[in-house]
């Protein structure tokens, strides 16, 4: 299974980080969802799809804004066709 191609990934809300500027996916802010501690941004990526990246603390964002997602590379996984994991 190693180099196989993965059908889809899986990364966690808290292990992506947005950027105004540059990043690996291009996306429009749905809802930015204010929790105190954290912020839900809810983003619609022309790669992804629909995300939801988490962030420690206070983010301003205003819907139809454009941000930049990442992934860490360290805690994204991927999945062949059968929905098993890829080393």
């Amino acid at each position: 299974r190693l180099g196989e191609t993965a059908k889809t990934i899986g990364v966690r809300p808290e292990h992506l980080t947005v950027d105004p500027k540059s990043g690996a996916w291009k996306g429009t802010v749905v809802h930015a969802e204010h929790l105190g501690a954290d912020t839900n941004l809810y983003l619609d990526c022309e790669k992804a799809g629909l995300i939801t990246v988490r962030i420690f603390g206070v983010y301003d964002a205003e819907p139809g804004a454009t941000l930049y997602a990442t992934p860490d590379p360290g805690r994204t996984y991927r999945f062949g066709a059968d929905g098993k994991v890829l080393k």
